[in-house]
């Protein structure tokens, strides 16, 4: 219950950075830094999914002739990025039954009859989502991607799937004919009013089931002892998540290596513990509404029996009972270097006792950093205010 009272207070802020919502996004407008009277309180300029208000966006109407005739115009079609391998063809009609692989990059082609400024592509997961009541995973703007979009009406955005426990989909948006107002300067009509309307989508890009729905990004830590021991140590865990929860039976598999990854001890296995955060954990809209995503199942396991104040280093897995495997069976297995027993003290230790701990380990000093952010090498729209962040943020 503590663990998931922690959850519950950390993860709201995380996704209400990933989903701030306020208009859709156009090539010539950055959210303000201050509050807007139509974007619903303060912006995130570092946030471009701010640039998204799903309830702006609508699907064209069946029975309006006017959106029968400026959607018809639309299509989208993806296909895997192969160097130097341009024959290969749409899968829209032929999906891979292997799947995408995590952080595969595929290549998302759009066609307009009429393009425009302010056409844009979204990448939504789980695919199929109702895109006026949810945000995107990601979007790019059609004419920053390809300038000659404007003129060939056609456009290529490259974007990198990660694995998420769910496939993906695209849809193109343009600008609602029906809001456009007439301009007394250049007595035409134009968008004004930041609205959408969802004109194509494209067929389902799958992701391969065992990565997607797998353990996936272990994280090391030194967490307190479940229930608290009498003593002031910390006790050494993995946390990793997938798409499982307790009735897989997900483990840690670890073992004792020398400096050089030598293995020195046998293979030891750990259940792990399971839990997960729901949409009413969260504080409120958008974290709530069109922001929130499936966090999966979390799941944490501790190394019990580990000697810290002699083992320096760790090698590691993750299993479950339905096959799942990180790091997969081609690739070698994870590696950590283990905290030292008693250098992390307590709150109620005392002075003397944090400058000279039981170990007699000399004093020590550390950087930290975060607010770092996490960029991206595809042609998805990052961060609106200066440059772009670190590709891979530890």
């Amino acid at each position: 219950a503590m663990t998931l009272v922690r959850v519950a207070r950390a993860l709201p802020v995380l996704a209400l950075l990933l989903v701030r919502a306020a208009a859709v996004p156009s090539p010539e407008w950055r959210p303000p830094a201050t509050p807007s009277p139509s974007g619903g309180g303060f912006r995130d300029e570092h946030q471009p999914l701010s640039a998204i208000d799903p309830a702006r966006i609508r699907f064209p109407d069946p029975t309006s002739r006017l959106d029968a005739l400026n959607a018809a115009g639309f299509s989208v079609s993806w296909r895997r990025e192969i160097p130097f391998d341009t024959s290969n063809a749409s899968h829209d009609d032929d999906v891979d039954d292997d799947g995408l692989e995590c952080d595969e990059v595929v290549l998302v082609t759009v066609t307009a009859a009429a393009p425009g400024t302010k056409h844009w592509v979204g990448a939504y997961s789980p695919p199929r989502a109702v895109v006026n009541a949810t945000a995107p995973v990601k979007y790019a703007i059609l004419h920053d991607v390809d300038a000659s979009y404007q003129k060939t009406g056609q456009a290529t955005a490259r974007f990198r799937l990660a694995c998420n426990r769910h496939d993906y989909d695209f849809v193109v948006f343009a600008d609602d004919w029906e809001r456009r107002q007439y301009n007394d300067t250049t007595h035409a009509r134009s968008d004004t009013v930041h609205e959408a309307v969802a004109v194509a989508r494209s067929a389902v890009a799958t992701m391969a089931p065992a990565a997607n729905s797998g353990p996936r990004k272990p994280r090391v830590s030194l967490v307190s002892p479940d229930p608290p021991s009498s003593g002031d140590d910390l006790e050494l865990a993995v946390t990793w998540s997938s798409a499982r929860g307790a009735e897989a039976t997900p483990r840690l598999r670890w073992w004792e290596e020398d400096a050089s990854g030598v293995r020195t001890s046998d293979v030891k296995v750990v259940n792990a513990t399971t839990y997960r955060y729901d949409r009413e954990d969260l504080c409120g809209a958008p974290a709530t509404s069109s922001g929130y995503r499936d966090p999966g199942w979390i799941h944490r396991a501790t190394l019990a029996g580990i000697d810290r104040s002699t083992v320096r280093f760790v090698g590691y897995d993750l299993v479950d009972a339905l096959g799942g495997k990180y790091p997969p069976a081609r690739e070698r297995g994870l590696r950590a270097r283990v905290p030292r027993a008693g250098i992390a003290p307590s709150d109620d230790d005392d002075k003397d006792e944090k400058e000279e701990n039981k170990n007699d380990e000399p004093e020590f000093t550390i950087a930290m950093f975060a607010d770092m952010g996490r960029g991206t090498d595809d042609d998805a729209a990052t961060w609106n205010e200066y440059g772009s962040p670190p590709a891979k943020t530890p």
